[in-house]
């Protein structure tokens, strides 16, 4: 059997915007007294960070992990925007509940800059980093389930000399939040700033020149030859990849696996590295992309690609920390658009019921891209699009 879903104590990874907001959903909004988030940057952020210094690049600082931890030789994990990164969505969707984005300083620009989105989520969260709830310079560098359907997370405390190597049994813990990704924004500013070719990412539409190793010829399909390139950077867009989260390679309980002999406990990566082009790069397994379906004291927030993250994060973190605190009992919605043709109905604890979700929506993204000629790749299950309105009122509604 799953543990109990009502966790005493809580880990939330990442300061981005997701961690933020389910960090503040479950202090002041369910009251779980214990709740811990663990940042690696000395600053809140994620996505929206506005700090852009390398420490590789600084040829001044030591090795971090082979000096002690001093100002100058912290590992600096860069902001995945550019500097003069201005949003393309407006305030009002920058915002969390009970929290409004500030006025613009520039009266001509609609939307905030990337400063202002950082300052804003900074003010948003000192309250916590005050009460230490928000730790900051630690590092989660992996988390592995354990047979008992706990979690052993591994961590590096950059407060510490040489960035001390810690390893925690969360064994009241019971959840794990990880929040999206970087955007195609944050490779092409680390592509400007390594300044040299990538000669590696090139595919069977590419080839090196016979000059020079250090060029790429790109053939486009409409028969378009562009030669001599220096850089080949293929965007990932924003893509959910918690590489150092492991989970039992089972397809039963966790418990059962442990019954089952030693082989069935394998730790596999979570994230599929060769995902199919109906999934895309997601996060698997999840009921109402939230809620790891073999063990769902594990969540993550913000899984899916969203136009509004601010928003839907916001309801759906809310939503988590209800159905935790056992307010509202897990629900599932109907699994084919529209959302809402017919009311929810409860779900037993069944693995399988909570896979159900999943499966339906692959299958309506199956039908999508065969309706179409050369399917965009935001023909996805990690991609709400059209269904982001539905999926959030879906989830206001019960929480409601």
């Amino acid at each position: 059997m799953f543990p109990p879903l009502l966790p005493s104590r809580i880990l939330v990874v990442s300061a981005g915007p997701s961690g933020l907001v389910f960090c503040r959903n479950l202090t002041t909004h369910r009251k779980f007294a214990n709740v811990t988030l663990y940042e690696r940057r000395d600053d809140v952020g994620g996505v929206w960070s506005a700090f852009h210094t390398f420490w590789y690049l600084d040829k001044s600082a030591e090795d971090p992990y082979s000096g002690e931890s001093t100002d100058s030789n912290l590992p600096r994990w860069p902001s995945p925007a550019y500097p003069s990164c201005i949003g393309n969505v407006l305030p009002e969707h920058l915002s969390f509940s009970q929290f409004p984005f500030p006025t613009i300083k520039d009266p001509n620009q609609l939307f905030p800059t990337l400063v202002e989105t950082h300052n804003y989520l900074h003010e948003f969260a000192q309250p916590f980093v005050h009460t230490g709830k928000i730790q900051l310079n630690i590092e989660v560098t992996c988390v592995e389930e354990k047979c008992d359907g706990c979690w052993k997370v591994e961590i590096r405390d950059w407060n510490q000399v040489r960035g001390e190597l810690k390893v925690e049994e969360w064994d009241t813990v019971r959840v794990l939040v990880i929040g999206n990704a970087n955007s195609d924004g944050s490779l092409l500013y680390l592509a400007l700033c390594s300044l040299r070719p990538h000669s590696d990412a090139a595919d069977s539409r590419s080839s090196q020149t016979n000059g020079s190793p250090d060029k790429i010829n790109a053939h486009l399909q409409d028969g378009t030859t562009l030669t001599g390139i220096d850089f080949v950077h293929i965007p990932r867009g924003y893509e959910p990849y918690p590489d150092f989260v492991h989970v039992l390679n089972n397809t039963s309980l966790p418990s059962a696996a442990c019954s089952a002999g030693p082989k069935s406990r394998t730790l596999i990566q979570l994230v599929d590295q060769n995902p199919h082009p109906e999934s895309g790069t997601c996060v698997p397994s999840l009921h109402r992309h939230i809620l790891y379906a073999y063990n769902p004291t594990v969540a993550f927030i913000g899984s899916p690609m969203l136009f509004t993250p601010f928003t839907v994060n916001n309801v759906s973190s809310l939503w988590l920390s209800i159905v935790w605190s056992h307010t509202i009992p897990l629900l599932i919605s109907p699994h084919t658009i529209p959302l809402l043709i017919s009311p929810p109905t409860p779900v037993p604890t069944l693995t399988e019921k909570l896979l159900q979700f999943e499966k339906d929506q692959l299958e309506l993204i199956r039908n999508w891209r065969e309706s179409v000629d050369n399917p965009s790749a935001l023909y996805s299950y990690g991609v709400l699009g059209a269904l982001e309105e539905e999926y959030a009122n879906r989830l206001g509604k019960e929480i409601v």
